[in-house]
Order: structure tokens, then C-alpha cells, then sequence
């Protein structure tokens, strides 16, 4: 099946996990096989323009991971600098995103990442922490048509004003002179000829 109307992505934090590079964004929209998929950047880049090329009539979406208070493995305590190039990747894709890592009031005191009770190994959901993220994301999720109407409106062709201006003036003179060569003629005596 290829009739989406919404595709929704997410990942980074197993990049995060595995220490992997973080990469360069490309220039352009160039074939798949210009992204290094050995790097983040790569990875992202490969499954939105597959994505954005398969399925041309759905709207997409990118979910950032919440923060996550594991230290002890990989990158996972300071997932910033894949969050920010993943950022600029869906920008260039024109992508709509979920930043649930830099939502510290979420990451605190909603899931509360500090915790087990969200988060039952302080990395993956538990059934509660599933039942506090569905809400985010559905709120979110909503929000996207409209990033899609506002993205896809045509463009309000520019106008110059003066320009305009001159050429309703250059009418409206060019109007009373054939106005003017209209009328009857009246000579010095008052009559019409």
C-alpha cells in the first residue's frame, strides 16, 4: 500500500546509543546513494527522501526523543548535537517536528525521566510512560495539516505599488484624451461643428 496520509518518523537515539557520528547534512536533494548512512545525518536523509519520493501524497512528521538519564551508555545523556542536526534535516526536507528533547518542562515533571515510573529502565516507555507520550504526540499529530496548508499555499504574487500607480495614471490619462477626442468640436462662436 502506498496511500498514507500521514507518515510519522522517529529516531536518533540508537545513534545516540551506538556513540555513531553525527555527519553533515547534504546540499540539495541528491540521489539516495550521496548520503553516508554511516553517519546520522546519512541515516535521516535516506528515509526521508525514500519516504517523500514513495509516498508524494502524505504529510509527514519527526519526533526527537525525550531526554534520557543514562550516562552509561553511548551518548545518551547529551543526545543534543544529533536533536539539532536533525532539526536542520527536517527544515531542509520541510518536515514538520516534535521536540520532546528540548521540552524540559515535558522531560521533568510530565514523563519525568529521572524516574522509573515513565520509564521502566530510564530509556525505553512503560505502559504509564506510553499513556503520557500518546496525548503529546496525538496534539501534535494535529497540527500538521496545517503546517502542510500554510507550506503548500500559492505564493501572493509580488506587486510594485508605484508601478501600478504609473500604469493606472498612464490609463487614465490615455482615457480622457480619447474622451476629449470624442466631444464635438466648438468654435470661438459657441457653436458645434
Amino acid at each position: 500500500k502506498r496511500d498514507y496520509d500521514m507518515i510519522i518518523l522517529h529516531g536518533g537515539t540508537n545513534d545516540a546509543w551506538d556513540n555513531a557520528p553525527v555527519g553533515k547534512m547534504t546540499e540539495g536533494f541528491g540521489a539516495s546513494n550521496t548520503y553516508d548512512v554511516t553517519t546520522f545525518a546519512g541515516g535521516l536523509e535516506t528515509p526521508f527522501k525514500y519516504a517523500k519520493e514513495t509516498f508524494t501524497d502524505a504529510q509527514f512528521g519527526y519526533i526527537i526523543n525525550f531526554k534520557i538519564n543514562r550516562s552509561d551508555v553511548g551518548k545518551l545523556a547529551d543526545m543534543s548535537e544529533y536533536f539539532d542536526m536533525a532539526k536542520q534535516i527536517c527544515d531542509k526536507w520541510e518536515i514538520p517536528y516534535l521536540d520532546l528533547y528540548s521540552d524540559e518542562d515535558f522531560n521533568n515533571n510530565v514523563l519525568k525521566y529521572k524516574e522509573y515510573t515513565n520509564l521502566y529502565d530510564l530509556i525505553h516507555p512503560s505502559t504509564a510512560g506510553f499513556d503520557v507520550l500518546a496525548p503529546v504526540i496525538s496534539d501534535w499529530m494535529k497540527t500538521i495539516p496545517a503546517y502542510y496548508e500554510e507550506l503548500n499555499k500559492p505564493e501572493e504574487p509580488s506587486v510594485d505599488v508605484s508601478e501600478v500607480a504609473s500604469e493606472a495614471a498612464s490609463e487614465a490619462v490615455s482615457e480622457a484624451i480619447s474622451d476629449l477626442d470624442s466631444e464635438p468640436a466648438i468654435d470661438n462662436e459657441g457653436a458645434s461643428s
